[in-house]
Order: structure tokens, then C-alpha cells, then sequence
């Protein structure tokens, strides 16, 4: 229960729904869950296979070009860049 998400397409392709914290809004959710057959189908780019040796590939070059500080995050939980 909770009033954002780091994964909105999640809630865009219909598996996840916001139930926020209050108590209506919880039930909202639960009985909508429950009348409802699952019919979502996941985002396109969660179907992709073997997508961690891309992600490595990644860091590891921006790492090799130090423009990653190392421990460093931005805003969005991603590496900071440096420059």
C-alpha cells in the first residue's frame, strides 16, 4: 500500500494498482482485484530476454570511461554521471 511507484508501467499495462494509504482507497483496490480476471499483459520490454549482460555492458563502459562516480546516485536512483 502506497502512493507511488518505481515502476508505472506496471500500473500502466494493469498488474499493479496504486492503493495509497488511506483506508477507502485500500478497499477500492482489493475489491476491484477481486472482480476483476487478470487480463494485463507485461510491458514489452520486461519480455526481453538475457537483458543483463546489456546492463553490464553498460556500466561497466561508463565505469571504463569514468563518467560514473563511483556510489554516486541522481534524483531517479541512477548512477550519477561526472562532469
Amino acid at each position: 500500500m502506497r502512493d507511488t511507484t518505481e515502476r508505472p508501467e506496471t500500473v500502466e499495462c494493469g498488474s499493479n494498482m496504486i492503493a495509497g494509504v488511506e483506508r477507502e482507497g485500500i478497499r477500492r483496490c482489493v475489491l476491484t482485484t477481486l472482480a476483476t480476471f487478470p487480463r494485463w499483459v507485461p510491458p514489452r520490454e520486461y519480455m526481453v530476454e538475457a537483458v543483463s549482460p546489456t546492463v553490464a555492458r553498460i556500466v561497466l563502459g561508463a565505469a571504463a570511461r569514468g563518467s560514473i562516480r563511483s556510489g554516486s546516485m541522481n534524483d531517479a536512483g541512477q548512477p550519477a554521471e561526472t562532469g
